[in-house]
């Protein structure tokens, strides 16, 4: 098994049915096994509940 620090861990989010509340505990977890080099955060960005997740898409 390769070393924890040669992975690369990519998140991809369903912003339209995940918490943004959840980000940053999903990122812990997913760093416990790899380096988390790509986020990203799938939504319709033209509805108005897509507000709360403009600060976590900009970490």
């Amino acid at each position: 098994m390769k070393d924890k620090s040669s992975l690369s861990i990519s998140i991809l989010v369903d912003g339209d049915n995940a918490s943004p509340e959840k980000l940053g505990e999903a990122v812990k977890l997913a760093s416990q096994y790899g380096n988390t080099l790509v986020k990203r955060i799938y939504a319709d960005w033209t509805k108005t509940g897509m507000t709360k997740w403009k600060d976590p898409a900009k970490e």
